[in-house]
């Protein structure tokens, strides 16, 4: 029996995503994703698949090169993701690690950062703890990419990513679990 959680991790699709030359940002305010699971260690918890936005701010991303490479953005970036009614996540990114690969017809772009929790209200009476990685992976929208010869100076992508932090159980959970554990308790049983 499984007595505690290790990681929840949330899933995405429909991520709209833009560079202009210094910043990836999500197209327009509040992106429409497609649909956002829950999982709990692996396990499927529920999905959701109406009212889902994402706000992605990444700043200081400059000189991605055109042949392909990674850099690394300035912290302070945001990372919002909006649920059906008044659920939310907001976390607080740091230093975000870009990564750039032109691959035949498609080029990828791969972001990941480590991040803080700035607010919270789950789906699903869930609740993800400190600290927060974040990664998301797109395909570059052929036509839309522009360069300066040298380095990336802009483009729209679109894909999917993940948010993967550690599980806090609902003070109501850990009690059911304590009561059920002095339930089994070989002590308990023989005072009864």
């Amino acid at each position: 029996m499984q007595l505690r959680a290790d990681q929840i991790e949330i899933e995405f699709s429909g991520l709209d995503i833009q560079y202009d030359g210094g910043m990836i940002s999500t197209v327009g305010v509040d992106d429409p994703l497609s649909v956002v699971s829950f999982y709990i260690d692996g396990s499927l918890v529920g999905n959701q698949s109406v009212d889902l936005s994402a706000d992605i701010a990444i700043p200081n991303v400059t000189n991605i090169p055109v042949a392909g490479g990674s850099v690394v953005s300035d912290p302070g970036g945001v990372f919002d993701l909006d649920f059906a009614g008044a659920d939310f996540l907001d976390l607080d990114l740091g230093a975000a690690t870009v990564i750039y690969q032109p691959t035949g017809n498609f080029s990828f772009v791969f972001a990941g950062s480590t991040a803080q929790i700035a607010g919270q209200s789950l789906p699903f009476g869930l609740q993800i703890g400190d600290p927060v990685s974040v990664s998301f992976s797109t395909v570059v929208t052929p036509g839309s990419r522009t360069d300066n010869g040298l380095y990336l100076t802009g483009f729209v992508a679109n894909g999917a990513g993940e948010a993967i932090g550690g599980f806090v159980p609902e003070p109501s959970s850990v009690l059911l679990v304590m009561i059920g554990l002095l339930a089994a308790s070989p002590a308990v049983r023989r005072r009864g």
